[in-house]
């Protein structure tokens, strides 16, 4: 993968060659969107069923019911997706160096 991200700083245009690792991180990309759609929507639908109480609502509950626009909501809940597997990531990496040592 390392040339693969070299490349693409030498020559930006890399990127949209229509190439099976291309096609690859875009459909990768869709339906993770997709999946973050699904998990507004269903947010969405359930705030609107049932009463909303700010003492036990979560973030996106929170933000969905400010007002928040869709591409606002998109872009923090990836934020979030990101941030959990990173921080997932160094905790298990942290443990395991530990416990090795």
């Amino acid at each position: 993968m390392k040339g693969l991200t070299n490349l693409g700083r030498v020559l930006p245009w890399y990127r949209i060659l229509p190439l099976k690792s291309n096609f690859d991180v875009e459909k990768a990309i869709t339906t993770f969107e997709g999946i973050i759609d699904k998990i507004i929507a269903e947010k969405r639908k359930l705030i609107a069923t049932e009463s909303f109480d700010n003492s036990t609502a979560d973030l996106l509950s929170l933000l969905l019911h400010a007002g928040s626009d869709l591409t606002d909501l998109q872009v923090t809940t990836f934020s979030f997706f990101i941030s959990l597997s990173l921080s997932v990531s160094l905790s298990l990496s942290l443990s395991l160096a530990h416990a090795l040592l």
